[in-house]
């Protein structure tokens, strides 16, 4: 199978000190057929002449500077300024392992249906030690996709896509930092998504970066995606009717559970997958849509007062079996 050519795509504001290590594991990729495009952002720190350094003497490709986007803007016309149909994203602050392209390209080359792809990754610090990170991300299809309609499934800065995919769902848009999250969404309408469950890259989190600032606001944005798209959230619900049924399926949700809302988080399920061309089923049978389910068993016990009943007659009954 013949190695198709690919085009890294790299927004940047300031990406010193960082850029350089960046680089370096741009350079070390075992995968060769590739060029990076990067978009400077208003740099003033450095980076553009570092850029210039590597690009395009070490590292095949172009620097467009002197237009200053947001990032959602720039990650934009970086897809539009690609050629390749084949696109991987990078973040100025993180490493990739000298495999990750390679892995990635022979995965899109023998799934054709799955139009982003991201894999696992390991969180560092500003000084490159590994931050623990204990929930590993969904690897499958039907997982994914139901679960991007509560939260971000897929990490940015591992993705590769496909730019036919990307220009279909819509392209990204000026929303940050959840510009990646609402582009997985509208790609999920459209086309499957994947996980390789190989860790392939350093995802820098840092007081600086996107993420380090909004590590504490993730569920505000997970929920300001889910508002955008309430008229796609769920095949066949109004937007208040989705936003209704997404905010009972999430734990400790301030809202009140009826019994007849399990039928109706059943039937979004089914009206979904069939909306995107998958069996009755496809949903109805992940992990993701038994933890939703779970959540909301949770949310309609706790507004009885059921839950510390269940958990007491529980202890009671495994005291008197010891």
């Amino acid at each position: 199978m013949s190695e198709p050519s690919l085009t890294l795509l790299m927004p940047v504001l300031n990406g010193m000190p960082f850029l350089p290590e960046t680089l370096e594991s741009i350079e070390r990729q075992d995968y060769k057929n590739w060029e990076i495009l990067v978009w400077d952002n208003g740099s003033t720190d450095g980076t553009l002449e570092e850029l210039h350094r590597w690009i395009p003497s070490r590292l095949p490709g172009r620097i467009i500077s002197g237009e200053p986007l947001k990032l959602g803007s720039s990650l934009a016309r970086l897809v539009l300024e690609a050629k390749t149909e084949l696109c991987a994203r990078i973040d100025a602050d993180d490493v990739m392992y000298p495999h990750r392209l390679g892995m990635q390209v022979a995965f899109m080359q023998q799934h054709p249906e799955a139009g982003v792809l991201g894999t696992e990754v390991e969180f560092i610090d500003s000084k490159g030690a590994i931050r623990p990170h204990i929930t590993p991300y969904s690897t499958q299809d039907a997982d994914l996709r139901w679960l991007v309609r509560w939260l971000n499934p897929i990490c940015h800065p591992t993705v590769m896509f496909r730019r036919s995919i990307i220009l279909k769902a819509g392209n990204y848009r000026d929303l940050k930092p959840f510009e990646d999250h609402d582009l997985w969404f509208r790609v999920s309408l459209i086309s499957e998504l994947a996980n390789l469950p190989e860790v392939l890259l350093k995802y820098r989190q840092h007081s600086a970066s996107t993420m380090g600032q909004a590590n504490s606001k993730y569920h505000t944005y997970f929920d300001a995606m889910a508002e955008l798209n309430a008229d796609l959230l769920f095949a066949g619900f109004s937007p208040q009717e989705a936003m209704d049924l997404r905010g009972k399926a999430i734990r400790d949700a301030d809202v009140r559970v009826a019994f007849t809302d399990f039928a109706s988080y059943r039937r979004a399920a089914i009206t979904t997958a069939v909306a995107v061309g998958k069996p009755k089923t496809y949903f109805r049978s992940t992990k993701a849509y038994g933890m939703f389910h779970k959540e909301m068993i949770r949310n309609y016990l706790l507004q009885y007062g059921l839950v510390k009943t269940i958990m007491t007659a529980r202890h009671r009954i495994l005291s008197k079996s010891e």
